[in-house]
């Protein structure tokens, strides 16, 4: 179905406050209840939905590692060809090429990563205020490909892991892992 970006944060949070940040930077979330995920997150956390039109298919978020995981490894795809009869001189021209494209594959990269850079920028600027609007300051990200929706997913965390802001960057966030709560602390 879709990307979605969830959020995790303490109850009590002023959601009004939270609210402002997002008419500053961009972001607004609601909450949302989901009985298979709530149980995973921190106790005592509230559970929210990025609002937006649509879905948050193309976000910054994570789009580098996104780009990065595709695909099998050049170890894999060599003794798949070795077993289906390739000749070393057929396999020397076949690894010239991709490492080629692997080449030419980082330079998109790279160069994605450089036009996302605002956007990413703009997100721990968002990440940065609203973590001193939640009390205690923990602002949790949650990226996850959709199959159902926000409210019904059967969705199992990989794991926590716990961000320091102080040393957080864009290229952090463009680095983001799917299902895996990133909680961001100051």
């Amino acid at each position: 179905m879709c990307i979605f970006i969830t959020a995790t944060m303490p109850q009590g949070t002023n959601l009004g406050a939270l609210a402002a940040v997002g008419r500053m930077y961009g972001p607004r979330f609601a909450p949302v209840t989901n009985a298979v995920v709530q149980p995973q997150l921190p106790p005592g956390s509230l559970y929210l939905v990025k609002q937006c039109a649509q879905c948050d298919c193309g976000t910054v978020l994570g789009s580098v590692r996104a780009r990065e995981e595709r695909g099998d490894s050049i170890e894999h795809e060599v003794e798949k060809r070795k077993r289906a009869g390739w000749s070393a001189r057929k396999l020397e021209r076949w690894l010239a090429e991709k490492r080629t494209t692997e080449a030419r594959n980082a330079r998109v990269a790279e160069d994605h990563a450089a036009a996302r850079q605002p956007e990413a920028e703009s997100w721990l600027a968002y990440l940065r205020a609203a973590v001193g609007v939640v009390r205690p300051h923990v602002f949790g990200l949650l990226l996850h490909f959709y199959r159902t929706g926000p409210a019904t997913e059967r969705l199992t965390l990989a794991q926590t892991v716990r961000v320091p802001l102080p040393t957080a960057t864009p290229e952090t966030l463009l680095r983001l892992e799917e299902d895996v709560l990133h909680l961001f602390v100051p």
